[in-house]
């Protein structure tokens, strides 16, 4: 019988069976490596120092038809994740599983099964011309995806739960979805739908308590929650010039103008700087730039 263990975070540590432990881990997903390879990357891992690998585990991948499920390679060698969490096990390496259902790692449809989006198109978000968005453009609080992730990790958890360390395993960490939503932020496309806006007006509701204090907080003049389609405060971009200040005083200088608010930076001095933060109007940060000579 396997000796179980413990892995906690604590006061920003880890604690490997109550003691301090650092996690070294690196990337290696099993589903883009031929299997007959795991072996010999994972040794790598290990000879590099590494105590410790970190995967995705696609829904995708594994439910390759609806209902039907493969982890351990009989469809395809490369599902085998069983196979491969046991060769960790075998290099001493623990596992750090992000088991989806959403995980974006450039996997087409963000790692979402293609049946699940043409089958059941009402999960998806609508354009402004009423077309359906592809991959993670979806309403995470459909009652129908919703369904199917149940089904996803009632397969999932229980087969991750047995190679945990509690379990005397080498799994000490669960990552739910990745990078959720990253989509819907980066388009401005919000999620809309009946499910979504039902629990928003609930929460605007526990919140401010009567549409009175909401109009009271953010200027607006709606007569009931339901009405609210999104609201904002009066951007306060005070903070983005105190940055920009900052900016300038840690990279070496730079040369600043305004367009209107907030600051854009436009040039560089120091091309051998981390400088220059794109701002749009609305102030958001665009990016970092290391060794930026001109930003327009």
């Amino acid at each position: 019988m396997k000796k179980s263990g413990s892995m906690v975070l604590r006061s920003g540590q880890y604690y490997l069976n109550d003691k301090p432990f650092f996690l070294y881990s690196g990337e290696i997903h099993y589903f883009r490596t031929p299997s007959e390879k795991w072996s010999t990357y994972l040794k790598m891992a290990r000879k590099a120092g590494l105590n410790t690998v970190a995967t995705y585990i696609p829904w995708r991948w594994h439910e390759y038809e609806e209902g039907k499920f493969d982890f351990t390679g009989r469809t395809i060698k490369e599902r085998n994740l069983l196979g491969f969490l046991k060769k960790c096990e075998e290099e001493g390496l623990f596992v750090v599983l992000r088991a989806g259902p959403m995980c974006h790692a450039e996997i087409i449809d963000d790692g979402l099964p293609a049946w699940l989006l043409d089958n059941y198109p009402e999960i998806g978000l609508k354009k402004t011309d009423g077309s359906l968005f592809r991959g993670a453009m979806i309403s995470f609080l459909h009652p129908a995806y919703l369904q199917f992730v149940k089904k996803w990790y009632e397969k999932i958890i229980p087969l991750i739960a047995a190679r945990q360390i509690t379990a005397g395993g080498k799994v000490i960490s669960v990552q739910l979805d990745n990078e959720i939503s990253m989509i819907n932020w980066l388009t401005k496309v919000p999620d809309t739908s009946k499910a979504a806006m039902s629990l928003y007006h609930s929460f605007l509701r526990k919140k401010y308590g009567s549409i009175q204090e909401l109009n009271a907080a953010f200027g607006s003049r709606y007569k009931n929650f339901s009405q609210v389609y999104s609201i904002a405060r009066k951007l306060d971009n005070s903070y983005l010039e105190h940055f920009i200040t900052q900016l300038r005083t840690s990279s070496g200088g730079g040369v600043f103008h305004k367009e209107g608010s907030p600051l854009k930076v436009v040039r560089a001095v120091k091309k051998n700087s981390c400088v220059g933060v794109m701002m749009d109007q609305n102030g958001g940060i665009g990016g970092l730039f290391p060794r930026a000579a001109e930003l327009l």
